[in-house]
């Protein structure tokens, strides 16, 4: 949309998506942008100039599969994922992405069972088949977003002992408006105060 020299004072734009908007020399004082979705990166804008993704994946598996013990743990906390590559179908079981972006994107059947992703932005991105089990999904944002047939159930694990106990998918505080959930799978999920409006 084309808003230059628009008078916009007070005007409310909070979680709007402003992707290619002009505001030149718009009056925008008192205007509420927050959480808005615009062509700027929100926080970090992830590069593969150093280090590739499938780099950073394979030394995250290595973590994974030892317990900690060796590798490192896929950090992707306050980062801009929206020019990064293709995660559609990637395995990134037990990340943490708290507050990053990933709106926009195509992440069909990505694997992210356990992940730390609190208050990221999942808006209008394609999630079908994506599994999502026992992450913690509070406070994230997925207007608009495809979640057909998306796994949001709970996980098994197994203490020392021999004993079992569950970890449910945390949505509490979600924004989950005009959302597709067709064959979506919330069983056991957490879901106090999740805004479902037109999904």
């Amino acid at each position: 949309a084309d808003l230059s020299f628009s008078d916009i004072r007070d005007v409310d734009f909070s979680s709007s998506t402003l992707i290619g908007t002009s505001l030149s020399q718009a009056e925008e004082h008192g205007a509420n942008f927050y959480n808005t979705l615009t062509d700027k990166p929100k926080g970090e804008k992830f590069t593969e100039e150093k280090v590739s993704l499938s780099e950073l994946i394979l030394i995250h598996d290595s973590w994974l599969s030892s317990g900690g013990r060796n590798g490192k743990q896929l950090d992707l906390s306050y980062t801009d994922m929206r020019e990064g590559p293709s995660l559609a179908g990637k395995q990134l079981t037990a990340i943490k992405a708290d507050n990053s972006t990933f709106a926009d994107m195509d992440l069909r059947s990505i694997q992210m069972q356990s992940s730390k992703l609190q208050g990221s932005d999942f808006r209008k991105s394609n999630m079908r088949h994506a599994d999502l089990r026992a992450s913690d999904l509070s406070n994230t944002m997925f207007d608009r977003a495809d979640l057909s047939d998306a796994k949001l159930t709970s996980l098994t694990f197994k203490r020392k002992d021999g004993t079992s106990y569950q970890i449910p998918c945390n949505l509490e505080n979600a924004v989950i408006t005009n959302a597709k959930l067709m064959g979506a799978d919330l069983r056991d999920a957490i879901l106090k105060g999740v805004d479902f409006t037109n999904s």
